[in-house]
């Protein structure tokens, strides 16, 4: 797995390094790296995986420049509740199969936090599932 910030610079560098902190003390866990390879999304090298580690004031379009030039599927680590990790697939407009964040009603400024509450609460209050691969930007961009 390759660590990435979402954004750096802001203040917020250590709480994303808590969240790359708590990933990696859960990857040690067992069974969870198998867990993950489990979530189907196609990546062109099974063994390879990034993992962007988010604060819910990123910007999903930053998650989503942080996914290798090579690569259109990512993984989001982000912090929920006190040492709640959450980590979902997240991907590039070329994603096959991605769910477009607009079918939730979230626009181009859209933030992690946005992302986690209509997960949560849903557009229509229909909640989603967190392991619903979802991509940031369409091709013709958002709606």
């Amino acid at each position: 797995m390759h660590f990435a910030a979402a954004e750096t610079g802001d203040g917020r560098d250590e709480e994303r390094e808590t969240v790359q902190r708590l990933l990696e003390g859960t990857l040690a866990l067992p069974g969870v790296l198998e867990r993950i390879a489990a979530i189907p999304v196609p990546r062109r090298e099974q063994q390879r995986l990034t993992v962007v580690c988010a604060v819910l004031t990123d910007r999903l379009s930053s998650v989503v420049l942080r996914i290798g030039h090579d690569a259109v599927w990512a993984g989001l680590a982000s912090q929920g509740a006190e040492s709640e990790l959450r980590l979902q697939p997240v991907g590039t407009a070329q994603a096959p199969g991605a769910f477009p964040v607009s079918r939730l009603g979230l626009g181009r400024d859209a933030t992690v936090g946005d992302l986690l509450l209509v997960q949560t609460n849903g557009p229509d209050d229909t909640p989603v599932t967190p392991v619903t691969p979802v991509t940031p930007i369409t091709p013709v961009g958002l709606d």
